[in-house]
């Protein structure tokens, strides 16, 4: 279960995860399905394959809810330009601070 700052719990089960670096791939077993942005953590590479992968989740039978983790705090000059990119494919949806427990 992913439990929002707002309160909000959302089930992984029926959650689509779109990870940047293997941050959290040790979910990719629970959510219901999983997708990393870049593996080796390169934010170009992330950036190239963002919205393939968000019009990908959208193909996911059963998804209620995209998790896309942040590439904020990576070390290269386009991470501000991906999250941005991230917070308006989210329709400025954004939970910060969520916690992850197991379901």
């Amino acid at each position: 279960v992913v439990e929002t700052q707002q309160g909000k719990r959302l089930p992984l089960r029926s959650s689509v995860l779109l990870d940047f670096g293997g941050t959290l791939k040790e979910l990719r077993d629970t959510v219901l399905a999983y997708r990393d942005l870049s593996p080796d953590g390169d934010v170009p590479s992330a950036a190239r394959t963002l919205f393939d992968a968000l019009r990908w989740t959208e193909s996911v039978d059963g998804a209620e809810h995209v998790l896309i983790v942040d590439v904020a705090g990576a070390d290269d000059p386009l991470a501000p330009s991906v999250t941005d990119r991230m917070f308006r494919a989210a329709s400025g949806k954004v939970s910060e601070g969520a916690r992850i427990t197991p379901e």
